[in-house]
């Protein structure tokens, strides 16, 4: 998928003109769906970052289609129940499952996995994108990328790291970040943002990895330095914030993303129409302007594009796992 800066710009420029038209599979949806409540499951606790997005692009789903979707809320294991939950259900296009980067990660880590990521589920879109931030404790003497690596270096094994997400993207992104700028870091795992904001505002770990929803104000009240972000160009709505890439690690291109997927053996013609109708909603102005709020950007992509997507993330992890001697249980 492209970067972040070109997708807003082609997203706005094509679904003025394809959305509406994107929908003609009208027909079909009536002789398969018409009537039924759709069920949006979310691997996930209510009240994230996550959930707040499911909400907001089913209400206006919702509104669109005269009918139902309902977010179903079925956290745990890392997301690997609600995940399994979807995988169970019947293939007739009423339920959807929320995705993210977790998605690609757990098989990585889990090999006992209660599903198969790629062969039991059939990609409907990405739908928006955001990327990961790299922020630094106050106690720590460093407000720039290239200078908290030059402190790195200096410590060699002092600094512990954290992330939004154990064995996420999150955690990735700063795995990648130790291998490419050669620095070494400690892992401390945190059940949750909350408790590892706390402790790194503390200084009792150095610095974090973490989604801008729950930083920035932290950053914005002064308590968290904003080093940069981890995507591979800045972000339209953090605009001041520097990239990894652009700092000296031109490798370094990672973001959270929030996608739909359907149980395997679904109908193709479903699973167009449900991209066409989310598609749909995600041009509306004003549900943008509420992701935007949240950092998100909208990138909805095809059924096509999101499978290559996927298998590539899926790749990508893999090699770096194999390449940090990450554990695989």
């Amino acid at each position: 998928m492209r970067s972040i800066s070109r997708l807003v710009v082609s997203f706005a420029l094509s679904v003025g003109v394809g959305a509406a038209g994107s929908l003609s599979p009208t027909a079909s949806f009536a002789q398969t769906l018409a009537g039924k409540q759709l069920r949006l499951i979310v691997p996930a606790p209510p009240g994230g970052g996550f959930d707040s997005l499911a909400r907001l692009v089913a209400t206006k789903v919702s509104e669109n289609l005269k009918t139902s979707v309902i977010v179903e809320n079925r956290p745990g294991a890392g997301q690997q129940i609600g995940t399994a939950v979807a995988a169970r259900a019947a293939p007739d296009g009423t339920t959807i499952l929320m995705v993210g980067t977790n998605f690609t990660t757990n098989p990585l880590f889990n090999r006992n996995l209660p599903y198969d990521a790629l062969k039991d589920f059939e990609p409907v879109m990405i739908m928006a994108q955001t990327p990961f931030m790299l922020v630094a404790t106050r106690t720590l003497p460093v407000t720039t990328p290239q200078e908290f690596v030059a402190y790195a270096k200096a410590h060699p094994g002092r600094l512990s790291y954290t992330a939004t997400q154990p064995r996420g993207a999150a955690q990735l992104a700063a795995e990648l970040l130790k291998l490419d700028a050669g620095i070494n870091m400690t892992f401390v795992p945190y059940q949750g943002s909350a408790p590892a904001l706390t402790d790194l505002m503390a200084g009792r770990v150095q610095v974090m990895v973490d989604a801008p929803v729950t930083s920035m104000p932290h950053v914005k009240a002064g308590a968290l330095h904003a080093l940069a972000l981890t995507s591979a160009t800045r972000s339209p709505y953090l605009p001041d914030i520097p990239t990894l890439a652009e700092s000296g690690w031109p490798h370094i291109d990672v973001t959270a993303w929030a996608g739909l997927v359907v149980p395997a053996r679904t109908p193709k013609e479903d699973v167009a129409w449900l991209n066409a109708a989310f598609t749909k909603a995600l041009s509306d102005p004003q549900l943008q302007k509420a992701l935007a709020a949240q950092y998100w950007v909208v990138t909805p992509s095809s059924p096509a594009e999101t499978r290559k997507f996927l298998d590539k993330e899926m790749k990508r992890w893999a090699d770096l796992v194999a390449r940090a001697k990450l554990t695989v249980n």
